[in-house]
């Protein structure tokens, strides 16, 4: 949905979730989207953007080389539950009433070093035991017992097998 007479595509102002990603959905986030002021104080989960359900989403520069901006949502700025994945190699997510990015029940989060996650009200992340980060940068506020550290971005493709 476009802001009216806005120029950035986005989400804004809803009761609950800015962008729910359900069921094996899938969302991709290319550029200078923005998702602002959504969700309310008391629901668990409220974000700006919800991924749950084995669902995936994709946070990418667009063709101008701006991110998409995830900011001053009530509750989480991206929430993964339930075995979801979030591909984040650029994002800026900022200014949300809880952590930047939450994840949960078997959810795995890839955060590049072009994810910057600023002044969030409870820090950058927020982990279970059954979850998994992976990125190059590893926040000052970090509430995750497992975060794989990666020294180098990663491909865009996969290398191919040696053929044998």
């Amino acid at each position: 949905h476009t802001r009216a007479g806005g120029r950035e595509p986005g989400a804004e102002l809803f009761s609950e979730v800015g962008v729910n990603v359900t069921t094996h959905g899938h969302a991709s986030f290319q550029g200078p989207h923005l998702v602002r002021n959504n969700g309310a104080a008391k629901k668990a989960w409220s974000a700006g953007v919800r991924v749950d359900g084995g669902s995936q989403a994709y946070f990418g520069e667009g063709a101008a080389g701006l991110p998409a901006r995830v900011m001053n949502n009530e509750g989480s700025g991206i929430l993964l539950d339930l075995g979801s994945v979030l591909e984040a190699p650029s994002v800026v997510i900022e200014g949300n009433s809880k952590e930047a990015v939450r994840v949960y029940r078997r959810s795995t989060a890839y955060l590049g070093e072009r994810a910057y996650l600023w002044q969030n009200a409870r820090g950058a992340l927020r982990c279970d035991g059954t979850s998994l980060v992976v990125t190059n940068q590893v926040p000052k506020t970090l509430a995750c017992p497992a975060v794989e550290k990666v020294m180098e971005p990663r491909p865009t493709s996969p290398e191919p097998l040696p053929v044998q």
